[in-house]
């Protein structure tokens, strides 16, 4: 016989270690789903039964089997994964705290506490975003609103003023000793003193109106230093907004994706312990739509405006885009599907348009 078909005797040792090995872990396996449909009440066959137990008690005194029991037992462990299904090793491993590493704490309790903490950081996170834009966007609102309410005493001033210039200067003290307008002048500065605060793109742009004055023309510059303070403060409240959009676009809806995500992570991680499914490969899975969940909340940016709300057919209550995101990363599935029919339609719309074709004469 030759080298090749027959092998060196270190190859078959290596070899028959190898199945053994593999008889031995298979064993255990059924050993321990054996315990496990006998705890659950599972009517399990007693010739089954017996063959596991036959098998297990063998190799722990002969550390082999027979070819007959070997096929036997392959056979009995056969019948029971199907007898234990959905249930398996794996997941009888993973959820079987006497199994664990650390502390007697099984995968499925890592997992748990792993995503229990992302949960709770994201939460965090978002609740430190959302009152930062609650804030700044009360701040917005007021600063346009009393600036409204300031211009429009002004501008009844000025009408006055052009019917009756002689009053111009007794209208002016007027205007400044009128309660509500000095009460309203203090409120938007305090607004404004505020944002210069707490708007993180605001800082960015510190100084833009001076720089512009030093390269403007003549008529410009004086517009300019003649209304540099409303124009400070309209450039406040400008990037006040642009602050509270990039938030409602982009930042906030990636949070409530990532909560919708990890809501639907600690769920199935819930259901998953309950039935004894859980298993180490589940620790990929649930990886995977963290991050699916984050890129579904950013894609609805991509789809609704940021103030735009969409009714949901059966559905009384519009919901917002962040309702929207939340959903998305809880159900990704349905986003996805969205996608697909999206863009199985227009993929259908270009096979079916027929092709033009030009007359060689033109």
């Amino acid at each position: 016989m030759s080298a090749g078909t027959a092998g060196s005797p270190s190859q078959q040792g290596q070899t028959l270690e190898t199945l053994d090995h593999t008889l031995v872990d298979a064993v255990n396996a059924a050993d321990l789903l054996l315990a496990y449909a006998t705890e659950q009440g599972s009517n399990v066959d007693e010739a089954l039964m017996a063959t596991i137990v036959h098998s297990k008690h063998i190799l722990a005194s002969r550390t082999t089997l027979t070819e007959d029991e070997e096929s036997a037992f392959w056979y009995a462990y056969r019948k029971l994964c199907i007898a234990t299904a959905p249930v398996s090793y794996q997941s009888l491993e993973a959820t079987n705290p006497r199994l664990g590493v650390m502390g007697n704490v099984s995968d499925a309790g890592k997992a748990v506490l792993r995503y229990q903490g992302f949960t709770i950081s994201f939460i965090v996170i978002l609740l430190l975003f959302q009152v930062y834009w609650v804030f700044l966007s009360t701040l917005v609102d007021d600063s346009r609103r009393i600036h409204k309410e300031i211009i429009e005493i002004q501008v009844a001033a000025n009408i006055q003023e052009k019917k009756d210039p002689t009053s111009a200067q007794q209208n002016t003290q007027t205007i400044e000793n009128d309660p509500k307008y000095i009460d309203l002048w203090h409120r938007w500065q305090a607004n404004l003193a505020l944002l210069s605060k707490a708007d993180i793109v605001g800082k960015f742009f510190k100084g833009t109106i001076e720089e512009a004055a030093k390269n403007a023309p003549e008529d410009l510059k004086l517009y300019i230093s003649k209304n540099k303070d409303y124009l400070e403060a309209a450039q406040q409240m400008q990037t006040g907004a642009i602050s509270l959009t990039i938030m409602s676009l982009y930042i906030l809806p990636i949070l409530y994706g990532l909560i919708g995500a990890s809501a639907y992570v600690l769920r199935t991680l819930s259901q998953q312990i309950k039935t004894r499914t859980f298993t180490r490969a589940s620790k990929i899975r649930l990886q995977l739509r963290i991050v699916l969940g984050a890129l579904a909340g950013f894609s609805i940016a991509w789809f609704v405006g940021g103030d735009d709300s969409v009714k949901i057919a059966g559905n009384t209550a519009p919901l917002t885009p962040l309702a929207l995101a939340f959903l998305a990363g809880y159900s990704i599935e349905l986003l996805f599907s969205a996608m697909d029919t999206l863009v199985e339609a227009f993929t259908q719309g270009r096979a079916h348009k027929p092709m033009q074709l030009e007359s060689p004469n033109k």
